[in-house]
């Protein structure tokens, strides 16, 4: 069992999230399941939450105790951009969790969630190809 298998776990449940709400990010299907969405939106808020603090209570101060360079440059360096993504993050919800907005919104809202969907994929490509393996060394 890898160090990161958790993280590796709840990476996978997102993501799950995320492909069951990107099918109806098209306005037709969005009009229709306005209050799926929601509940979607809400079911990826708190995975996302539970993921984040396990990272900050778990994996960055192991990695960031430990003698090796890269894995303390690693981990300062992703919990630093991780801030920026979460910041966006609750600025979206903030914004979208309401129906009568999105329905108001749709392109909007389509356009943002796909733009916070792409930056979201990208990061856990990058933890999954990059932190983690360096977290599992230690």
């Amino acid at each position: 069992m890898r160090n990161t298998d958790q993280f590796r776990y709840q990476h996978d449940e997102i993501v799950e999230v995320v492909t069951d709400l990107s099918s109806y990010l098209d306005e037709k299907t969005l009009s229709a399941n306005i209050p799926i969405v929601i509940g979607l939106m809400v079911r990826l808020s708190g995975k996302i939450k539970v993921h984040l603090a396990m990272e900050d209570s778990k994996l960055y101060p192991r990695m960031s105790a430990s003698s090796d360079p890269q894995a303390c440059g690693l981990a300062n360096l992703y919990k630093s951009e991780m801030g920026d993504l979460a910041d966006v993050f609750k600025a979206y919800i903030a914004k979208w969790l309401a129906p009568d907005r999105i329905d108001a919104d749709k392109r909007g809202f389509i356009a943002e969630t796909t733009a916070l969907f792409d930056a979201l994929s990208d990061r856990i490509r990058r933890e999954n190809e990059i932190l983690y393996p360096v977290a599992d060394e230690l």
